[in-house]
């Protein structure tokens, strides 16, 4: 069910105009309504809301919101509006979507487009923290994993392994920190330290934000044209030339990254093999770097054999992959029900847009904190397979936090 929420009256004609230049997509102050998802010198702001919906929790979530974000484009009556948002791991907790009251897209050539329509620039109560509302501000919160409790886990998940039902599962922790006071700067100080990741911020039920940099996109559209770049299979880069080529190599060269990663790539070939009437997966991985972990990378291109796929849609068709849940995708989640001990809420979902002609991209939500009143609790995870050592599995997630960490307290 979808319910409305955050609506302004009747819709104005858009005016959409293209503008040269290097626009900047980062917000220069912090509300709690603003959207990004920017990657170098692409992607899309967001300011205001024209429209905003809430998608409640429940079964066929991403589903759901696809076919309301159809919705709310067409009334709009305007193929140049852009509905933005971001999802949870699973329809667990409600989620929002948005029409900007104004929205920039930059194209990889640098053509930026403006997409201006009435709105109201305060829908949500602007608090001087980024937060929850009071109810959910004092409520107790579950603990942070120890470091004791989360080696457990692994080990456990590890036994299941063994048993033989479960091939993989991607186990997460969190840690919580003092909110920062100002997004703005954090999303500007990640954009700065990793212009190769996708930095992003989206309004939350609650009201709050979750808000990162994400080196994975699950699927981008343009046209018939669909694009896939599964990440799996990672490990920490060196402190020098020499030490950060040995890393990449030997990562390269992991047999158990390799098959991690090969469950990834094959889940997401075989989610898009029916929908595209041609689909081409690279043979072979490459490298694909963020500032402080290199990853095993496949690029998959296809051809879609219906355009009435939006994106949001091709979305809700791979989500979760095994890259952030596990093989097999019931089981697994089985298992993170079991064994993790924060719920995920946004961790591990979906972030992105999609426009009036279906284009758009979604990204997946890592390397990224959900901030409510006075706390930020972030999250990162590492995937499970047979062989994988608990003390490692530890560590990446250490290293997966610390790009963040460090964004979020710099900007206290």
């Amino acid at each position: 069910m979808v319910s409305a929420g955050g609506g302004v009256g009747p819709a104005a004609p858009a005016d959409r105009r293209a503008a040269g230049g290097r626009i900047g997509l980062l917000p220069t102050s912090s509300r709690l309504d603003d959207f990004v998802l920017v990657r170098e010198a692409g992607g899309v702001s967001g300011r205001g809301v024209h429209r905003r919906i809430r998608v409640d929790a429940g079964p066929e979530q991403p589903h759901r919101a696809a076919e309301a974000a159809g919705d709310l484009l067409a009334a709009t009556h305007r193929r140049d509006a852009v509905v933005v948002g971001a999802l949870p791991f699973t329809g667990d907790v409600p989620a929002l979507l948005t029409i900007p009251a104004r929205t920039l897209i930059r194209d990889p050539e640098g053509q930026v487009s403006e997409v201006t329509l009435d709105g109201a620039w305060n829908a949500l109560p602007e608090p001087a923290h980024p937060g929850a509302e009071p109810a959910l501000a004092g409520a107790p919160q579950p603990p942070d994993a120890t470091h004791a409790q989360y080696t457990a886990a692994v080990r456990e998940a590890l036994r299941r392994i063994d048993a033989g039902d479960l091939r993989k599962v991607v186990l997460a922790r969190s840690r919580t920190v003092v909110a920062p006071t100002d997004l703005a700067a954090v999303l500007r100080r990640l954009a700065a330290r990793d212009p190769r990741c996708h930095v992003f911020a989206a309004a939350i039920p609650g009201p709050g934000v979750v808000a990162g940099a994400t080196p994975e996109l699950l699927v981008r559209r343009r046209g018939d044209l669909v694009f896939s770049t599964p990440l799996a299979g990672s490990a920490a880069r060196g402190a020098d030339p020499a030490s950060d080529r040995d890393a990449a190599e030997r990562l390269m060269a992991s047999v158990k990254d390799r098959a991690e990663h090969r469950l990834v790539v094959e889940a997401v070939a075989d989610a898009l093999a029916p929908l595209c009437r041609d689909l081409r997966v690279d043979p072979q991985p490459s490298m694909s770097g963020t500032a402080t972990v290199w990853h095993l990378s496949t690029n998959l291109r296809g051809v879609l054999r219906n355009r009435d796929l939006s994106a949001l849609t091709l979305a809700a068709h791979l989500h979760p992959t095994p890259a952030v849940c596990g093989v097999p995708r019931d089981i697994a989640r089985g298992v993170i029900d079991d064994l993790e001990t924060v719920p995920r809420g946004f961790y591990a979902g979906l972030v992105g847009w999609v426009d009036g002609s279906g284009d758009g991209e979604w990204a997946i939500t890592l390397r990224c904190a959900e901030i409510r009143a006075a706390a930020a609790r972030l999250f990162a995870g590492a995937g499970i397979i047979a062989g994988s050592d608990p003390e490692a599995e530890f560590a990446e997630t250490e290293i997966k936090f610390r790009a963040l960490a460090e964004g979020l307290t710099a900007a206290l």
